[in-house]
């Protein structure tokens, strides 16, 4: 029964409310027939296939074999019926209607039924055992625990993630005079976005891939605040000649992650099995990466050179 038990596939919801029993049909040392799962009773199959092959024979099966009629007639009239000799089950059923009255039903009239007391069928089993009415109050609960992707470097990645997008946001905001509204409200609003991203994560909601849609669809989102900021400031004196080219290019790049939307609505959380065309919307992050990093760099320096020189020149005028 433990060879064959791990040979089979994990017990399915499709047998209940019955067990997913597994039973084996021995005689004279030879398998003569098997049955399990994926029947609506684990010993149905393993009748109807054995013809006179089963008696005299043992029955190994993994639950103490049922008395009462329920989706199935009971099985101890299947197995007396079949002329098996003697019975061995792994486990007591503990329902109510069953418990102890297979047993007695066979030992009443001459069939040898030992009970193996293994605790191997339990697990195979425990949905079945945790469920009323065989048993109340202790639901079967299901844990799924994984590490983050990424370990160390992976959480500095997603600070940093969303540190990028609320320093952006205090960007749009400080110059939301330059830029119409509709542009504000997209960087704010992809700020937003992404660093829920970020957050999502680190938790525990989601998987990983899923969350870095999010992300790649919030900055995104920020892109065509970025392409309109440069196109409105960058003609103005003080800017570097090259950086509003930078800017547009980067927010150009960065609204490609736009084409990782479906893939939200989608709800796609495995890299493994994601269709090619969500890889185009990752193309983004070489803006949000590489461009966007170094257009804001360059604006910084800018600035700073720029009231650098405006003091200069309110000394030498004073």
């Amino acid at each position: 029964m433990r060879e064959r038990s791990s040979s089979r596939p994990a017990p399915s919801a499709g047998t209940a409310p019955n067990p997913p029993v597994g039973a084996v049909v021995v005689r004279d040392g030879a398998i003569g027939g098997e049955g399990y799962h994926l029947a609506p009773d684990g010993n149905t199959p393993s009748r109807s296939r054995l013809g006179g092959r089963a008696r005299g024979a043992t029955l190994f099966v993994s639950l103490e074999p049922c008395a009462h009629e329920g989706r199935t007639p009971p099985c101890t009239e299947a197995i007396l019926a079949a002329g098996i000799a003697e019975v061995r089950y792994a486990i007591d059923d503990p329902d109510p209607r069953v418990s102890g009255r297979g047993r007695r039903a066979l030992e009443t009239v001459g069939v040898r039924v030992v009970d193996e007391g293994r605790t191997e069928g339990a697990e195979f089993l425990r949905g079945y055992l945790t469920r009323p009415p065989v048993r109340r109050g202790r639901p079967q609960t299901t844990q799924r625990a994984a590490p983050r992707s990424g370990g160390p470097f992976g959480a500095i990645n997603d600070i940093g993630n969303g540190t990028l997008a609320a320093l952006t946001a205090a960007l749009a905001w400080t110059l939301r005079s330059r830029v119409p509204a509709f542009a504000l409200a997209a960087a704010l609003l992809g700020a937003g976005i992404a660093i829920v991203g970020s957050w999502l994560a680190q938790s525990d909601l989601v998987g990983f891939f899923f969350a870095g849609l999010v992300s790649s669809v919030g900055f995104a989102s920020i892109g065509p605040w970025l392409v309109v900021l440069n196109r409105s400031v960058g003609s103005e004196a003080g800017w570097p000649p090259g950086l509003a080219g930078l800017g547009i290019a980067a927010g150009l790049v960065m609204a490609v992650g736009l084409a990782t939307l479906p893939g939200i609505v989608m709800g796609l959380d495995d890299m493994a099995t994601a269709p090619g065309w969500i890889w185009i919307g990752y193309l983004g992050w070489l803006g949000i990466y590489l461009l966007y990093p170094a257009w804001a760099i360059w604006l910084g320096r800018s600035v700073v050179a720029s009231a650098g020189g405006q003091e200069t020149r309110a000394r030498t005028d004073g």
